[in-house]
């Protein structure tokens, strides 16, 4: 199983929706990508740190969603979820900090 969720989605955000899966027994274990049009730094850590395990920004190439889902299906091994979700927050951590650092 995976869930691709967009931010802005009518009734329920995609946050809330994050929030609710990470909640729920039966959803937590379940990888997300976020895909959505929201590119700032704050909102790609929140979405990462909220427990989504990709963060693709619109426009996108469909070609490369198509390789996230497959590379996190293969690697998504239910012993190794944890670890493998933190190591990921903390790669995209380290991206942010160097992509904000070039930008001063």
């Amino acid at each position: 199983d995976l869930v691709i969720l967009d931010i802005m989605m009518p009734q329920m955000d995609g946050w809330e929706m994050l929030r609710r899966m990470e909640l729920d027994p039966e959803m937590a274990g379940i990888p997300v990508i976020m895909l959505t049009a929201k590119t700032q730094n704050e909102d790609i850590l929140r979405g990462l740190e909220g427990g989504a395990v990709e963060y693709i920004t619109k426009p996108f190439y469909p070609e490369n969603l198509v390789a996230s889902v497959r590379i996190i299906l293969e690697a998504f091994d239910p012993r190794l979820r944890q670890g493998w979700r933190e190591n990921l927050i903390a790669r995209r951590k380290r991206l942010m900090a160097i992509r904000w650092t070039k930008g001063k």
